[in-house]
């Protein structure tokens, strides 16, 4: 599998990029409201904090979606066991999920699935 950072793969016009936790931090703060924060369990302070705390012997795998140079969405992901999990857990988060850009949802998911299943 190559979970490496700095992962680049191309599927048509769309990119998957593999994000650092400051670099989606840094998404987050330049969004302008351009994708779908709307639960505290995905922004990037939270998923910080719960790495801190959880995340010692796990993989981060955070996959930004890009078509033509446009961010449709964002994946904070962690490989455990080589299977991809949304960051969280069910004793501490409420809701776990992933931001994407209203109406691009199919998009998005299409891609970050074919780029999850290719690894």
């Amino acid at each position: 599998m190559n979970w490496g950072s700095n992962r680049k793969s191309k599927y048509g016009d769309c990119v998957v990029s593999q994000l650092s936790l400051d670099a989606f931090e840094i998404a987050w703060r330049q969004d302008n409201r351009q994708l779908n924060w709307n639960c505290l369990f995905v922004l990037p302070p939270w998923l910080k904090a719960w790495w801190r705390s959880f995340g010692d012997n796990l993989c981060d795998l955070i996959c930004a979606v890009h078509r033509n140079q446009t961010l449709l969405g964002i994946a904070p992901l962690f490989i455990d066991k080589q299977t991809a999990f949304l960051i969280g857990n069910n004793d501490v988060c409420d809701f776990l999920d992933v931001v994407v850009k209203t109406d691009e949802e199919h998009p998005f998911f299409s891609v970050l699935l074919a780029d999850l299943k290719s690894q």
